[in-house]
């Protein structure tokens, strides 16, 4: 179900307004129907955010609250009007009031009215609200979905927290190695040249300290103007499918990192997975949601294979395996599940296995980082100060002779 804006003559004046209906042949006759005969007809489009999705914390609220208030009692319409004032941002209680006037006016569901944001809300997201709306569900599959993200985000915490310090501790040694050899060192030569000391004369550490501190300021911008201009490829180019599988395949294959982006994308599928089958999804279409959710295009491909796989009657177990990227000791999980008829339950404590083994391999990356970085760090700066210092013993020991 979609939203098309029309025009119509009506004698002198023209009118204008909106109309739901699947498709632009069946608005065109539902507005026929209504005796309007529309000069101009197409889709609306809505004003969506330029950056991305709702945050973690602002979609938790939304599906808790709007549960809370559907099994109270409230209408759907009254239910996004009290969110809408109640909304964190401006921006976001204008969509949530124009979804509520959606609901009233025009008769739309709320998997419909989210649906003219796919941005906002994720497509997944919507996949679910849409079936769990279907079998009359939708107050306990929204508070699935709120379960679902505040686990998901709490685990995401515990991966990214322990990468923090090293990420500080590399940003600051870069920092002080480059206010060294761009303003330190070139201070200390002034002096050594005005002291009478050639380069011919300085020991071979300061020696090699200066010709870095002149080469390093140039490779920095380089470097830094090189990264400005692929994140400006990047984001003119992040709606193409190919750059997308382009980058999830590298992300993917990384020697250290890959294995820790595959473990927490499989995670998501598996909690993705397990919460539509809980919304009475049928297998093929919770598949084909779940892929969306690993933040990873080669991994949602692989789930729309497998998706394609489950609709020609295949078992779980059997489309998974179509997809030939999660892991094979995942099929046997899988199959077993399925045989005992706890399928969803059995991908929940997959879903927290890879989570658990994604996080023990963050701590272990960082745990060996950190003291590598401070060794690292230490070196530098001690061979900085000692290629500095160096000459000056030469001069201190001439002067004193």
């Amino acid at each position: 179900m979609g939203l098309y804006r029309y025009s119509a003559a009506d004698g002198d004046t023209v009118r204008s307004g909106e109309v739901a209906a699947a498709s632009l042949p069946q608005a065109i006759k539902s507005l026929q129907t209504r005796g309007v005969n529309p000069t101009e007809l197409a889709e609306a489009r809505r004003d969506e955010p330029i950056w991305g999705r709702l945050g973690n914390i602002e979609r938790i609220w939304l599906y808790r609250h709007l549960a809370d208030l559907l099994e109270s009692g409230v209408t759907l319409a009254g239910a996004l009007d009290v969110l809408a004032q109640d909304a964190p941002a401006s921006a976001d209680a204008a969509r949530l009031r124009t979804m509520s006037q959606l609901v009233a006016s025009r008769g739309l569901t709320i998997a419909e009215a989210m649906e003219q944001y796919p941005r906002l809300f994720g497509n997944y997201g919507i996949a679910i609200v849409r079936t769990a709306e279907a079998a009359n569900r939708l107050p306990q599959s929204l508070r699935m979905i709120a379960t679902y993200l505040e686990s998901s985000g709490r685990i995401n915490e515990r991966l990214w927290i322990p990468a923090v310090y090293p990420v500080i501790l590399l940003m600051v040694m870069i920092g002080i190695n480059g206010f060294l050899t761009t303003f330190i060192v070139p201070k200390f030569m002034d002096l050594f040249s005005e002291l009478g000391m050639t380069h011919d004369r300085l020991p071979l550490p300061t020696q090699i300290t200066i010709a870095i501190s002149n080469v390093l300021p140039p490779i920095t911008w380089t470097l830094l103007i090189l990264l400005l201009l692929l994140a400006g490829l990047y984001f003119f180019t992040r709606k193409s499918k190919r750059v997308q599988l382009d980058l999830a395949i590298w992300s993917l294959w990384l020697p250290i990192f890959g294995r820790l982006n595959r473990d927490c994308a499989t995670a998501r599928i598996l909690g993705m997975l397990s919460l539509a089958i809980d919304a009475g999804m049928p297998l093929d279409e919770a598949l084909e949601a779940s892929g969306p959710a690993a933040s990873n295009e080669l991994m949602s491909l692989a789930m729309r294979r497998a998706a394609d796989r489950a609709r020609r009657g295949h078992s779980a177990a059997e489309a998974i395996s179509a997809a030939r990227i999660l892991p094979p000791a995942l099929l046997w999980h899988v199959q077993t599940a399925e045989r005992a008829g706890n399928l969803p339950e059995a991908c929940r404590k997959l879903s927290q296995s890879y989570l658990e083994r994604a996080q023990m391999h963050t701590s272990y990356i960082a745990a060996t980082l950190e003291p590598l970085l401070i060794i690292f760090v230490g070196l530098c700066v001690g061979t900085i100060g000692y290629s500095i210092f160096l000459p000056l013993v030469s001069i201190i020991g001439e002067l004193s002779s």
